[in-house]
């Protein structure tokens, strides 16, 4: 009997609990609210403070290597503009970030167009006799327009028939879409 009027009890003091909390919603008060443990044995009822966890679980990315490659650049840039700062996969999408060498890149990038793009490589295997494939959806990717100045960022999700990235790269590639000013003449 002792049992259940302590049952009894700690349910009267928790809704007094709640609504003695003055307009708070169920959901905050339910957060913080401590939790009773009751016990068949003549010990006493002891509370313990919990948080529920969130909807959402937190997933970290995983950090890859990443280099600059001035083989995947296009004939003329110099790709030692580019200063990688991280690469991550994150919920299968690659991106990498970065800044420029000086701040500032040359204006002959920002009037040919030039982007940075992202490439990711899985690691050699014997299956490809040791050398890299290429495993992100190029057709999806995101590159960054080169206009000046500022950070960049380029990402690209990974193609679901290759194998997970263990290597990043990125190159600058001109567009050839020419953003010179117009002919003054006419």
């Amino acid at each position: 009997m002792t049992k259940n009027m302590n049952t009894r009890f700690i349910a009267v003091g928790s809704v007094v609990a709640v609504a003695g909390l003055g307009g708070c919603s169920v959901k905050k008060s339910a957060v913080g609210a401590p939790t009773t443990t009751v016990t068949s044995s003549p010990v006493p009822t002891t509370t313990t403070p919990t948080r529920q966890a969130t909807s959402t679980t937190a997933i970290s990315p995983e950090y890859l290597s990443i280099s600059v490659s001035t083989q995947l650049s296009s004939s003329g840039q110099d790709p030692s503009i580019l200063l990688p700062s991280s690469c991550s996969v994150l919920s299968n999408i690659v991106t990498a970030t970065g800044t420029f060498n000086g701040g500032v890149v040359p204006e002959t990038y920002v009037r040919a167009g030039d982007v940075v793009e992202l490439y990711a490589y899985d690691a050699p295997s014997m299956e490809n006799q040791g050398q890299r494939s290429q495993v992100l959806d190029l057709g999806l990717e995101k590159p960054f327009a080169i206009e000046g100045s500022g950070p960049w960022k380029a990402s690209a999700p990974v193609d679901p028939a290759q194998l997970a990235p263990s290597q990043c790269v990125v190159s600058v590639q001109s567009t050839h879409a020419f953003m010179g000013a117009g002919n003054a003449g006419g």
